[in-house]
């Protein structure tokens, strides 16, 4: 297993993201963090108020992992999304559960928690917003990027 003294973790309201972590951390999970191009963000889909994690979002995962435990990364940046079904505050805290399964199921895979930095980000408004009804499964997402 992967250890590092801090952990960092970020979570976000629905008015913007309050930092629990060293700035360090977010600071390697900003969008546009000179790091970030190096390896091109994964996005997991979710069924509709669910947060299991797909037998094929599993599998990307898991070789994600592997790359993270060969390469000399700064952290695992986890980003949460749900659609616009329900109110804003339950999208919220649906994000924060998508995040923060994918952050256990990285546990189980070997890769300490103290690598990952995690948002919530409730209602999309991103780059793959949709305005069909809140329905939208490229709403129901978490992007995962390995910032190095």
């Amino acid at each position: 297993m992967i250890h590092r003294p801090m952990l960092s973790i970020v979570f976000a309201t629905a008015m913007g993201a309050t930092a629990l972590a060293q700035p360090a951390a977010a600071e390697a999970c900003r969008p546009d963090a000179a790091t970030s191009g190096r390896y091109q963000p994964v996005v997991l889909h979710f069924d509709t108020g669910s947060t299991a994690i797909k037998a094929e979002d599993q599998r990307k995962l898991a070789e994600m992992a592997q790359i993270a435990k060969a390469s000399k990364i700064q952290q695992i940046c986890i980003k949460g999304f749900a659609d616009k079904q329900g109110d804003a505050e339950m999208n919220r805290k649906l994000s924060e559960a998508r995040a923060e399964a994918v952050a256990a199921e990285f546990g189980r895979l070997g890769i300490g928690r103290d690598y990952l930095a995690m948002t919530g980000e409730g209602e999309p408004g991103g780059a793959f917003f949709s305005n069909t009804v809140g329905k939208s499964e490229s709403d129901r997402r978490v992007e995962v990027r390995i910032a190095r």
